[in-house]
């Protein structure tokens, strides 16, 4: 889609204002109790603007077929009513940046890759799982972002990639049990037995039920488990949260926050990972950034408004739209968002640490740790996927119970352990070790 005269006009802004337009181009084919279900080609796309009209910001987004005037003239109108604003638009070089990233198997956006993988993933998983239903969607794309700027940004951005999920669903006990994974990259052979691998035993481990009485107990977190938990250091980092004083390590830079053995990095330059990003999307682009160093918290996360009234480094995780490969409708407003999250390694083989427990669970998945005073580190989730440990092996699911804590203690005088590996998981923006726990309470 040629955008030539919209890029030209916001060049010639004579105050300051930005440009950013997104398509997506997406093939997708979904399946539904083992039978492929529906096919879908869909191309969308949004553009939004901000400009700083009389030391105010405006916003204003729209579809492509918005003309620009309009969205300028809405931006300036609803600047009126918006605080002054003490940020300004990067500057640029003037000269056009451009940045490609493929999935190395995916050449073309075809439907055929995407059928092909579900009639393998299908072929697979029902001999291995005769009795469960399975559904899921396999989703192939090429994603576009343009950001143009009159202070001299002009940066492009085309990724083609793949997004696809399996849920495996079997009546059990007057209930359905549900077992879900997902990846954010097109398998080779080796990672589609992975993924098959994984799934299967994720199922096959939970049809047993079994129970553990509460109380306090150890409690072995699968990474994806230890992402819903870390929701709360996320919210806490945030620039708005310490601008807001609600965050509980406003005052923490320099201290330490969690045990010495974590170390914690936000990093947008790892391409094996669904969170990698050249440009910023307010034309800044992130960098590696250390937010734990052997424990002590070193940065927050900001944006150009949060780094300016916090008088702190603009870290360039500003975020315009989610980093689903489906969105394509930003917005003017940037919030704050994280890229990828890398976790250091441990010293203990998982194998070791599971054996090291005579009594506990092994959680894998929550999905409601919000359900506690997130902001503060205190957590509360759900048992949705995890299985009892008893004498070093796992001896059937629990259900129906929660565990809960502080984030802070939890990693901080209760972590036990760290495993060496760094597993492939449904969090495709997360690198992280599996790690132990000790002393928490179930109920």
């Amino acid at each position: 889609m040629d955008n030539q005269n919209e890029i030209r006009l916001i060049k010639n802004q004579i105050e300051p204002a930005e440009l950013l337009i997104s398509h997506r181009y997406l093939r997708t084919i979904n399946f539904q109790d083992n039978e492929l279900r529906d096919i879908q080609a869909r191309e969308v796309s949004g553009k939004a603007v901000r400009i700083i009209h009389n030391g105010r910001a405006g916003t204003a987004p729209g579809s492509v077929g918005t003309p620009l005037e309009n969205l300028l003239n809405t931006a300036k109108e609803l600047s009126q009513h918006t605080r002054p604003v003490s940020f300004k638009i990067p500057e640029g070089s003037g000269k056009t940046e451009e940045a490609y990233h493929q999935d190395p198997l995916i050449q073309n956006i075809d439907i055929k890759i995407a059928r092909e993988l579900a009639e393998r993933l299908l072929s697979r998983l029902e001999s291995e799982l005769p009795q469960w239903s399975l559904s899921g969607g396999i989703t192939v794309g090429k994603a576009i972002n343009h950001l143009v700027s009159s202070k001299g940004i002009n940066q492009y951005f085309e990724e083609k990639a793949c997004d696809y999920y399996v849920v495996a669903s079997l009546p059990k006990e007057g209930d359905i049990l549900e077992v879900v994974t997902s990846r954010s990259q097109y398998p080779n052979d080796t990672m589609f037995e992975a993924f098959v691998n994984d799934l299967v035993w994720r199922a096959k481990q939970a049809e047993k039920v079994t129970h553990i009485d509460a109380g306090k107990t150890m409690l072995l977190l699968h990474p994806e488990a230890l992402e819903s938990i870390l929701t709360a250091f996320s919210h806490a980092i945030d620039g708005k949260a310490v601008f807001d004083k609600v965050s509980p390590l406003a005052d923490s830079i320099g201290k330490r926050i969690f045990d010495s053995r974590i170390t914690i990095t936000d990093d947008p330059n790892d391409k094996t990972l669904s969170g990698y990003t050249p440009f910023g999307d307010e034309g800044t682009a992130p960098k590696r950034l250390t937010l734990v160093e052997n424990g002590i918290l070193k940065s927050f996360l900001t944006n150009l408004d949060y780094a300016a009234r916090l008088k702190y480094p603009h870290t360039g995780h500003g975020s315009r739209f989610p980093g689903t490969l489906d969105e394509a409708r930003p917005s003017g407003a940037a919030g704050i968002e994280e890229t990828n999250t890398v976790i250091n390694a441990g010293d203990t083989g998982f194998d070791d640490m599971l054996k090291s427990v005579t009594s506990g669970i092994y959680l894998m998945a929550t999905w409601d740790v919000w359900s506690g005073n997130v902001i503060s580190g205190d957590i509360s989730g759900s048992t949705h996927l995890a299985y009892r440990i008893q004498n070093g092996k796992l001896a059937g699911r629990i259900k129906d119970m929660r565990f809960s804590g502080n984030i802070y203690e939890l990693l901080g005088d209760q972590l036990a352990a760290i495993s060496k590996e760094r597993p492939d998981t449904s969090s495709c923006s997360l690198r992280a070790p599996y790690m132990l726990l000790d002393n928490v309470t179930i109920a």
